[in-house]
């Protein structure tokens, strides 16, 4: 992700548990092409913790329970410059349009998606750039080999309907294939 801000037209909010060090980000940000010095995209990345490492609870849900994290962040996704307003676009995102200014499309994407990722998008008025939890079973090769069958479409061999959870059972299953 820290790659996309050789783009002069994206800025990256990145939330973490902790802090992550600039030799860090620096590393990162070195990979990507000459074309931009990568101390001209810090401008364009805004990293922000929570100082909380403890594994009791998701980076969404401690995000959630900071209300001045979640004021900080709803600031850096739509600032409010004078003569300016957000709109809603047709995909439920939102667009923030400043007079005489390009129009930005503003998301939130996640590691992987949670029910608590999906409070977080609500609670800051943005789309879930990820499958939602409740669709995530339709991007595995089972979910895919079911909608493949209720269409009637032709589809590699697999092992739907049956539990591989164990070696026994995987040995078992790839032998009857």
């Amino acid at each position: 992700l820290l790659l996309l801000c050789e783009n002069p037209n994206l800025q990256i909010i990145y939330v973490t548990s902790e802090n992550v060090s600039e030799h860090v980000v620096g590393y990162y940000l070195r990979l990507g092409t000459d074309k931009v010095k990568w101390r001209d995209q810090l401008p364009r990345l805004h990293m922000l913790s929570v100082n909380d490492n403890s594994m009791q609870t998701t980076l969404s849900q401690k995000i959630l329970e900071r209300p001045k994290l979640l004021s900080q962040l709803r600031e850096l996704t739509f600032p409010s410059p004078p003569n300016s307003s957000s709109l809603q676009d047709n995909s439920g995102g939102r667009v923030h349009s400043k007079s005489n200014a390009k129009q930005h499309y503003v998301g939130l994407s996640v590691f992987t998606g949670s029910s608590g990722c999906s409070r977080l998008s609500r609670a800051l008025g943005l789309p879930l750039l990820e499958a939602d939890l409740a669709q995530l079973h339709w991007g595995t090769k089972q979910g895919s080999r079911e909608i493949f069958s209720a269409a009637k479409v032709p589809y590699p061999r697999g092992t739907p309907d049956k539990d591989c959870g164990d070696y026994d059972s995987l040995l078992t299953t790839l032998f009857e294939i």
